[in-house]
């Protein structure tokens, strides 16, 4: 018997992509929940699946997740946040953007951004939240209790405060690919500078 092609199947939570690659055509056909997402190679269709699994991941049942981003303007002298809170469904609560006067290094805006997310978290007053962002070193430094002096550690303090209120809480990191919404947000606050 002759081999015509391979078929690979992943779930992945609720999402089903299946990929044929047909050895006669060296072509792939590409679908996912069974809706046909068109023809490509084998290699576009590893591509994807890599993008697939790298994107955003909904939350828990019963909780939400917070992205966070900052987009520096430096010759406008500006700094923009994009924030996005999704639920376990995939709908979104809340997105918002800020814009401020100003030059911040990136992890200060970042910072900037954290703050201003639980303050709109808790004034919808949710709870069981994942707060995702795109810097390592944000993540790490609100576990830790430092004491360093200076502006980027006072907003921190004030993050920390902010986060012990919150029931089931945690910062999380996510990269940039899986944090498309955020970062869109906050590279289009500069469409609200006036």
């Amino acid at each position: 018997f002759g081999v015509f092609g391979i078929d690979i199947t992943i779930w992945f939570g609720r999402t089903k992509m299946c990929i044929h690659w047909s050895l006669s055509s060296l072509q792939c056909n590409l679908s996912m929940n069974g809706v046909m997402q068109g023809k490509t190679t084998l290699y576009q269709a590893l591509i994807i699946l890599n993008l697939f699994f790298s994107l955003w991941k909904n939350p828990y049942q019963g909780w939400y997740k917070c992205n966070i981003d900052a987009w520096i303007f430096a010759s406008e002298r500006k700094y923009g946040i994009g924030i996005c809170i999704r639920e376990d469904q995939w709908n979104c609560i809340a997105t918002k953007t800020f814009h401020f006067s100003g030059i911040l290094e990136p992890i200060g805006a970042k910072t900037c951004g954290l703050l201003h997310v639980l303050l709109l978290a808790k004034d919808l007053s949710l709870s069981n939240m994942t707060f995702e962002i795109d810097c390592k070193n944000i993540m790490e430094e609100v576990a830790t209790n430092s004491t360093r002096i200076s502006y980027f550690y006072l907003i921190l303090s004030k993050c920390r405060d902010l986060l012990s209120t919150f029931p089931n809480s945690l910062v999380s990191f996510i990269g940039r690919q899986a944090n498309i919404v955020a970062h869109s947000l906050a590279r289009a606050s500069i469409s609200m500078l006036a």
